[in-house]
């Protein structure tokens, strides 16, 4: 299995879509699929509808990430007030 991503924006508004594919594209044979997307798709080429083209038609699988870990531009630490998280979503952030 071989991991793609398909990303938007930076910094506070980044976000991404892992997929996965069985078969490995090398950077031209990706960027090929993307360009014919984005050129079919036109002014309706936004973040879903790339990721949708990709899943319902080139076979990508999109990735469920579970949690993330996230260390804040710093070092990993020891995980602290997880147990006070109010939902499955919240991210775990490692600080002092």
């Amino acid at each position: 299995m071989f991991y793609y991503i398909i990303s938007d924006n930076e910094y506070d508004d980044y976000y991404y879509t892992m997929l996965v594919h069985e078969n490995e594209f090398n950077k031209k044979e990706f960027c090929t699929i993307y360009n014919d997307i984005v050129e079919r798709l036109g002014k309706n080429s936004g973040h879903r509808s790339v990721v949708w083209e990709l899943c319902n038609n080139y076979g990508f699988k999109e990735v469920e990430v579970k949690y993330e870990i996230n260390s804040c531009y710093d070092n990993h630490r020891k995980l602290i007030s997880f147990d006070e998280m109010e939902n499955e979503e919240d991210a775990f952030i490692s600080k002092d």
